[in-house]
């Protein structure tokens, strides 16, 4: 071996030893051996997801870009767990099947079913909701418009929450009655940024926000426009288009998510509306039917043209019940807001007061008060 060799082979091995040493004293990290292509690369899962997704074998969900995988091309049958329960008035709701490896999710709530595989998947994120609706403000008609966004963490929450308060109202009475109408009134961030994109668009078309009974007639319009009615299901009540039920009460998040709700559903958003705006408010009912009640200091009747048939409507709140089951009145006075027929003003309801302070199969028609 020639002398420039022996320095060469010298060399190397001093610096085989030098980085022998180095890695020895974890000075330089060394990568793992790398999975074999037979192991699954399961994706991290953001730090403080709200859900606990449990993904059979076989099977990755990639939470950065909401895909579920598959190790081979698959039919996914997809059912909206929160979903309308009909699709439309004629037809039950049953999911959508995709065939491919992988499924786009957005966010909500999921039940998977792959060949003998069913399992659940929930999908955090917001949704986005626009409502739109005529207005009519003196002598114009106004495009009024607002887009809000629903955290689907949030809306689960209440949604599965309501769902069991409602067994189990159902459960335990023949009826639903009008002392539990005030539970529906959640106010929450998003009916807060609402009632802030309300208001917004009131003064943007030329309202007063210090107006308070123009502002609680804008507000009013809301859910009797651009919140729609229950499609009829033949043989069946307004909430089974939406529920699945004869009697379901939404708590506000859910109307708005859906953007359908019939009386007491509407009633209880524009109540937490209301509290947000900085109204006294309470929930009302006579037989058959729900509506909201609104403190008006100096209230104005209007003039109705097209609604004849609605009369001034207003009474003392009822704030308890006295030993012989009688309801105790405050000294409050709302004023009856319906929700559902139209652009009617604040303080007017079908057949006037005749049908208040009366026993019904319900409880006591009347005003419950509402704290949200």
């Amino acid at each position: 071996m020639s002398h420039r060799s022996i320095v060469f082979v010298s060399l190397l091995s001093l610096v085989m030893m030098i980085l022998a040493v180095i890695l020895g004293s974890g000075l330089i990290d060394v990568p793992e051996t790398p999975t074999s292509p037979e192991d699954p690369v399961i994706p991290p899962i953001p730090e403080e997801y709200p859900f606990d997704n449990e993904i059979p074998d076989g099977f990755t969900l990639d939470l950065e870009r909401n895909v579920l995988s598959a190790e081979d091309t698959v039919t996914w049958h997809v059912f909206d767990m929160y979903h309308t329960f009909m699709q439309d008035r004629y037809t039950e709701y049953s999911g959508y099947e995709v065939t491919s490896d992988h499924l786009d999710l957005s966010p909500g709530g999921y039940s998977i079913t792959v060949g003998d595989d069913e399992f659940e998947v929930r999908i955090a994120g917001d949704v986005e909701r626009t409502f739109s609706w005529k207005y009519r403000l003196d002598d114009s008609v106004q495009t009024v418009s607002v887009t809000i966004s629903i955290p689907m963490e949030d809306l689960m929450e209440a949604c599965d929450s309501n769902r069991i308060w409602n067994d189990r109202m159902i459960s335990t009475h023949t009826y639903m009655p009008f002392t539990s109408l005030p539970e529906l009134v959640v106010v929450d961030d998003t009916v807060r940024s609402l009632e802030s994109a309300l208001k917004m668009e009131y003064i943007r078309v030329g309202g007063d926000v210090e107006d308070r009974q123009g502002y609680a007639d804008f507000l009013a319009s809301f859910v009797q426009l651009a919140v729609k009615y229950p499609s009829t299901v033949s043989g069946k009540s307004f909430d089974y288009y939406v529920w699945g039920s004869d009697e379901y009460w939404c708590v506000p998040l859910e109307t708005l998510y859906h953007g359908i709700g019939d009386c007491e559903d509407t009633s209880a958003l524009l109540c937490a509306l209301y509290l947000v705006a900085g109204y006294d408010a309470a929930m009302g009912g006579h037989s058959g039917h729900v509506f909201a009640g609104v403190v008006i200091d100096d209230f104005q009747e209007r003039v109705l043209v097209d609604y004849s048939y609605y009369k001034l409507s207003y009474a003392y709140g009822i704030t308890g019940f006295d030993v012989s089951g009688n309801p105790v009145f405050g000294d409050t006075l709302y004023r009856s807001v319906e929700t559902i027929r139209g652009q009617l003003p604040v303080g007017y309801l079908a057949g006037g007061n005749s049908n208040l302070d009366k026993k019904t199969f319900w409880g006591y028609a009347g005003f419950y008060p509402v704290s949200g």
